[in-house]
């Protein structure tokens, strides 16, 4: 809208955000301390919301974290990447969910080709579309 030069408040644009959320056209994501992520986060935002979880984004005392997914008795922690391909790019997935010291479930979904699942320290590397057909 600024590019228009239109002049629109911050209460107007969170009025309207809150009548497409109300719509279901869009969700809105608890955000903490986050920098954005390609398109594949919301591919399996939606499907962890469809799993049932409670989804929050941010970060935990480890580090970055994508999602920390609640729902009764169970808590699980995911990171979502495009392509794993470099060890710079899988420390930076990897290394904050390594750091967490509880006993959770941790995930990194991506489209790394040829992948269906592989754990790690732990932490279990799964496909983008084994996790869509399969869930967690």
């Amino acid at each position: 809208m600024k590019s228009q030069k239109e002049n629109v408040s911050s209460n107007l644009i969170l009025l309207y955000r809150g009548f497409y959320a109300e719509a279901y056209l869009i969700d809105v994501v608890p955000r903490y301390d986050i920098h954005g992520k390609k398109v594949i986060e919301n591919a399996v935002y939606k499907q962890l919301c469809f799993l049932g979880f409670d989804v929050k984004v941010g970060v935990l005392n480890a580090g970055e974290v994508d999602f920390v997914c609640t729902k009764p008795g169970k808590t699980v922690y995911v990171q979502a990447s495009y392509i794993i391909s470099e060890e710079s790019t899988r420390q930076r997935e990897f290394g904050p969910l390594e750091k967490i010291r509880d006993n959770h479930p941790k995930y990194v979904i991506s489209v790394t080709p040829l992948l269906t699942q592989r754990d790690e320290n732990g932490i279990t590397h799964l496909s983008l579309r084994k996790f869509l057909k399969e869930g967690i």
